[in-house]
């Protein structure tokens, strides 16, 4: 019995690392879309047709991923709808996916359904099941998500997002890139809390289930493995990049198109993307030729 006890303790009494704890491997990211359908849903109600907006904490949105506020940016919602036994069929930049995501002008409508549709899942809600109903909200069950990438078989409901989530969510990233230049907030933000309450803990888990919560794979080659992370939805993508730029020690940048401005990382260059980078090219082109042609003297 005594003998039994020693082997529990010398388990589980750890107060140091050891060489075995750490494992150094290359690290590559693939976003895989998973095809999806975006439409247009008004957030009407049986009451009135007015939308009816419930305080932030009583919201189950708020556990979704998505909240709803007044404004016309939320007067409709966009829903997503995955086809059952869908599989992943492209693998496209996350930081691209980015760069386009904070460069995307939400009031237009034909752009922001373009994103989407492209893209494919804004967020994807675990363990959920259509028989979860959402009283109080302008829809009455998330539609099922059953797809697989890879790795990957992702199950759950695929979250919708209203414009108005969409801008705030624009803000939310800007300001998060902005904080790569004092990396140590960050950190803070990823650090398991000493101790606290339960509620306290519990906000942090949900919280890190949100944002800090990626699959992590390991893909074979011979005698040779990588692990490979596969965001396959905009919120995965959004938090695995800003990982991956502290891990990198990335600073922002700031598009240098003077009608652009997005800040950006993935690329030290000049531009957010190869589009800015040839408009400009472009615009300056043609600011040489006016230039010749004014210079030329007529008859």
């Amino acid at each position: 019995m005594r003998d039994i006890e020693q082997l529990s303790k010398s388990i589980t009494d750890r107060t140091e690392t050891t060489a075995a704890d750490f494992v150094q491997i290359g690290l590559q990211v693939r976003y895989r879309r998973i095809p999806t359908r975006w439409e247009i849903v008004p957030t009407s109600t049986s009451k009135g047709g007015k939308l009816r907006v419930l305080p932030l904490h009583k919201q189950p949105g708020a556990l979704l991923g998505f909240v709803l506020d007044k404004g016309p940016l939320n007067e409709v919602l966009l829903v997503p709808t995955v086809e059952p036994g869908t599989a992943a069929d492209k693998t496209l930049d996350p930081y691209r996916l980015r760069t386009e995501f904070l460069r995307l002008h939400v009031n237009d409508r034909d752009a922001t359904l373009a994103f989407l549709n492209a893209v494919g899942l804004w967020g994807i809600r675990p363990n959920y099941s259509t028989s979860q109903k959402l009283p109080s909200f302008p829809v009455p069950e998330l539609n099922p998500v059953d797809a697989v990438a890879d790795f990957r078989h992702i199950t759950g409901g695929a979250v919708p997002i209203s414009p108005g989530q969409l801008e705030r969510t624009q803000k939310e990233w800007r300001a998060r890139i902005e904080l790569l230049k004092r990396p140590q907030e960050l950190h803070k933000q990823f650090s398991v809390p000493p101790g606290g309450s339960y509620e306290d803990q519990f906000g942090f888990a949900l919280n890190s289930e949100w944002y800090n919560t990626v699959p992590l794979h390991m893909e074979w080659h011979g005698k040779t493995v990588q692990g490979v992370i596969q965001p396959v939805s905009v919120i995965e993508m959004l938090n695995v990049t800003l990982h991956l730029d502290l891990l990198r020690k990335m600073e922002p940048q700031v598009c240098q198109r003077h009608d652009c401005r997005t800040r950006f990382t993935g690329r030290r260059r000049k531009y957010c993307s190869d589009y800015c980078a040839q408009l400009e090219s472009v615009r300056a082109h043609r600011g040489r030729k006016n230039a010749t042609n004014k210079d030329r003297k007529a008859w």
